[in-house]
C-alpha cells in the first residue's frame, strides 16, 4: 500500500468554498432588489444612490443589502476591536 494514501496532511482544496449566500446574487434577484431599492427611496423621497439598507427586504433577497452597522458600534476586523469613528 501507498503511504500518502494515508498521509492525513494532505491538502484536499487549496481555496475554501465560497459562502452559500453567493447563489442568492442572480441577475433577476438583483433586478428585484434594485427595484424594491427605487420604489422605497420614491415613498420617502430619498435618492436610491443614498439608501444603504432598505427594511422588510424578502427572506430570499436579504443577502443582498449589507449587514447592519452593529448597535454598539463595535465590531471585530481581523480579531481586534473596531470603533465607528465620524
Amino acid at each position: 500500500m501507498d503511504s500518502s494514501e494515508d498521509d492525513g496532511n494532505k491538502v484536499a482544496h487549496l481555496w475554501p468554498d465560497p459562502p452559500a449566500f453567493w447563489k442568492d446574487f442572480t441577475p433577476e434577484n438583483i433586478e428585484r432588489y434594485n427595484a424594491l431599492k427605487q420604489t422605497y427611496a420614491q415613498q420617502h423621497g430619498l435618492s436610491s444612490d443614498a439608501l444603504v439598507r432598505i427594511p422588510d427586504v424578502p427572506a430570499d433577497l436579504i443577502n443582498l443589502q449589507p449587514p447592519p452597522e452593529p448597535v454598539d458600534g463595535k465590531w471585530k476586523l481581523y480579531g481586534q476591536q473596531e470603533a465607528v469613528s465620524y
